[in-house]
């Protein structure tokens, strides 16, 4: 997993270089997902991800990059792993009650709505699926 401080390091937000470069690398598809506020599952569904497919301490564990980001006000989570293991993600995602959806974050807010502010050829959403109990009225 590169980008990630280490854990006596604390949280890191990625520097606007280090996504850019990330983003320039081919073959590569990123998915991003809401952790701060969470939205549940993004982040067990990254670690079923890395922990069945990418292990850590393992050479695989190489193709597994996360940065973590704050876009408005909201900290975002990029994980990025081979455009061939796209179906790895889909079946991670699936586990924990997400599904994943082809573009970027949207926000609306008083003043407009904003896209999230990176562009890449693969680039995918985290959502909760519209069956998930978060969106359960319990009246």
């Amino acid at each position: 997993m590169a980008v990630m401080p280490k854990p006596e390091e604390g949280i890191r937000f990625a520097t606007e270089a280090e996504i850019e470069e990330l983003f320039k690398k081919p073959g590569l598809s990123h998915f991003i997902g809401m952790i701060n506020p969470p939205r549940p599952g993004v982040t067990d569904c990254l670690q079923t991800l890395e922990h069945t497919h990418y292990p850590p301490d393992t050479p695989k564990n190489e193709l597994f990059t996360l940065v973590i980001l704050k876009w408005q006000e909201i900290e975002w989570v990029v994980a990025s792993i081979p455009s061939n293991d796209h179906f790895h993600m889909a079946s991670a995602a699936r586990a924990h009650g997400l599904r994943v959806v082809r573009g970027k974050p949207m926000i609306l807010t008083g003043d407009g709505v904003h896209s999230f502010p990176i562009e890449a050829r693969r680039l995918y959403t985290l959502e909760n699926t519209p069956s998930h109990p978060v969106y359960k009225n319990k009246r």
